[in-house]
């Protein structure tokens, strides 16, 4: 299945498919990458990726990429990446409920009513 972010920045997606997550905070990132071109293309990618990264978690956060051994990379990748994806796809669904809840609010219905209008957007 794909992510949100690989459906709408495959270069980003198959570059983050490469990686295992080394460390992650609430405002950091550590990504490793046993494959020192992929590292690289990373770090060069970096703020694309950290603009990419802070949408889907609803948050600013600043990425490492490192060059590391292989067998360093294998037993962290498919856990952390398992939670990063569920993270993003809590905040996703958290956001929506936001927006329903919004939407059906009486004073929001009451002053569409009034104004003859409808929501565009709701920012959250």
């Amino acid at each position: 299945m794909k992510t949100e972010l690989e459906s709408r920045r495959p270069r980003l997606g198959a570059l983050l498919a490469n990686a295992s997550v080394l460390e992650m905070d609430a405002t950091k990132l550590v990504l490793g990458f046993a494959d020192r071109s992929d590292a690289d293309s990373a770090e060069k990618a970096r703020t694309d990726l950290e603009q990419a990264l802070s949408a889907e978690l609803r948050g600013s956060i600043r990425i490492v990429a490192k060059h590391v051994a292989a067998a360093a990379t294998t037993a962290a990748a498919p856990v952390m990446r398992a939670e990063v994806v569920d993270e993003a796809n809590a905040a996703a669904l958290d956001k929506r409920r936001r927006e329903q809840e919004a939407r059906q609010h009486p004073m929001i219905q009451k002053a569409q009513d009034l104004f003859g209008a409808s929501i565009r957007e709701i920012k959250t």
